[in-house]
C-alpha cells in the first residue's frame, strides 16, 4: 500500500488510485516537497506527469522508475514506463513490462488493471497480434466494475480485424445501451455496415441527416450502404460529402478529421493513392489513431493508425 501522506502536504495527493494525477502543483513545488519527503512515491509519480507535459521525457521516465523503486507494485508507473518504451520505438519491451507487472500485481492494485490491459491491447494491435489484443481487451473489461469506453473500442477493432462481425455488432449494441455514448453509437452503426446490415440502420442515418448541420460523415455512411444496391445514389452522396468537406478545409491548417473523411471518399471511389495521401496528411496534422481508424480500415495495405505511438490515457 502507499505510505500515508504527511499533513504538511498542501495538495491532496492521496489519490494513488487516480490514473492521471492533476498538474495543479508545479515542478518547483514538487521539488520542494520531494526535498522534505524523499521517500514518498506519489510525489515522483505526479512530477513525472508534469515533466511529460513539458516534453522532458527522460526526467519523466526517471521519476516513474523512482516511483517503482519506492512502490514496486504500483501499476500506473509500470503502465507509463511501458508507454514510454513504446514511444521510444520498442513496443515489445512495453508488452513484456506490462505482462510482468500485471502478473505480479497484488489485489490492492485491482483498480489499475483495466488501464494496463487497455494499453496492452493497443500495443498488441499495433503489432497485429489481434487475437491476443482481443483477449486483453476482454480481460480489461472483466476486471473493471464499469464499462470503459477505450476498452470497448479496442475490443471492437480487434473483432473487426478477426472477422467477428456479428459479435462486434452485439457487443457495441450492448455498450451503447449502457454507456449512452455517441462515439459507441457511431461505431455500432459502422459495425452494422461492415456486417452488411446497413439497410437496417438507414432510418437512423436519415434522421441524422435531417438534423445535422455538417452531413459529410452521414452521407459517407449512406453511400457505403448504397454502394452495391444503388451505385448512382452512392455516387451522389459521395459527391455531396466531398463538396462539403472541401468547403470547410483550410489549406494552411486542415482539420485532420476532414482529411480522414475525404480519404474515405477516395477509398469508396476506388482511388487508394489519394486516400493514403490524405491519411498521411491527417497524421501529420495531429490525427490520433481513433480518428484515422475508419480510413485505415479501408486501406489494408496501409499500416493501421494503431501503429502510431499510443495515446496518453
Amino acid at each position: 500500500m502507499w505510505k500515508p501522506l504527511a499533513a504538511t502536504l498542501s495538495l491532496a495527493l492521496s489519490a494513488p488510485l487516480l490514473a492521471n494525477p492533476g498538474h495543479e502543483t508545479t515542478i518547483a513545488e514538487l521539488n520542494a516537497q520531494i526535498a522534505q519527503l524523499p521517500d514518498l512515491p506519489e510525489l515522483y509519480f505526479q512530477r513525472a506527469w508534469n515533466y511529460r507535459e513539458i516534453n522532458r521525457l527522460a526526467d519523466a521516465r526517471a521519476d516513474w522508475e523512482t516511483t517503482l523503486r519506492l512502490q514496486p507494485s504500483f501499476l500506473p508507473a509500470s503502465r507509463e514506463l511501458a508507454r514510454a518504451d513504446a514511444d521510444a520505438g520498442n513496443p515489445q519491451a512495453a508488452i513484456t513490462r506490462l505482462r510482468q507487472a500485471l502478473a505480479a500485481a497484488p489485489p490492492s492494485q485491482a483498480f489499475h488493471r483495466p488501464g494496463c490491459h487497455s494499453l496492452l491491447a493497443e500495443l498488441l494491435l499495433r503489432l497485429h497480434h489481434n487475437t491476443a489484443a482481443l483477449a486483453e481487451a476482454r480481460a480489461g473489461l472483466a476486471a473493471s466494475p464499469d464499462l470503459l469506453l477505450d476498452l470497448c473500442l479496442l475490443r471492437s477493432e480487434a473483432q473487426r480485424r478477426l472477422g467477428l462481425l456479428d459479435e462486434r455488432v452485439a457487443d457495441l449494441a450492448a455498450a451503447s445501451a449502457k454507456l449512452r455514448s455517441f462515439i459507441i453509437k457511431t461505431k455500432w452503426l459502422d459495425a452494422m455496415i461492415d456486417a452488411n446490415r446497413g439497410p437496417e440502420i438507414l432510418p437512423e442515418i436519415e434522421l441524422e441527416l435531417a438534423n445535422t448541420r455538417y452531413q459529410a460523415s452521414w452521407l459517407i455512411r449512406r453511400a457505403r450502404i448504397h454502394l452495391l444496391s444503388s451505385p448512382p445514389t452512392a455516387a451522389a452522396d459521395l459527391a455531396a460529402a466531398l463538396r462539403e468537406i472541401n468547403s470547410r478545409l483550410q489549406p494552411d491548417k486542415p482539420d485532420p478529421s476532414l482529411l480522414c473523411e475525404r480519404g474515405l471518399i477516395s477509398c469508396l471511389q476506388a482511388q487508394p493513392a489519394a486516400a493514403a495521401a490524405d491519411l498521411a496528411l491527417a497524421q501529420r496534422h495531429g490525427a490520433d489513431f481513433w480518428m484515422t481508424l475508419p480510413l485505415a480500415a479501408l486501406l489494408p495495405a496501409t499500416p493501421s493508425p494503431l501503429e502510431n505511438r499510443p495515446s496518453s490515457k
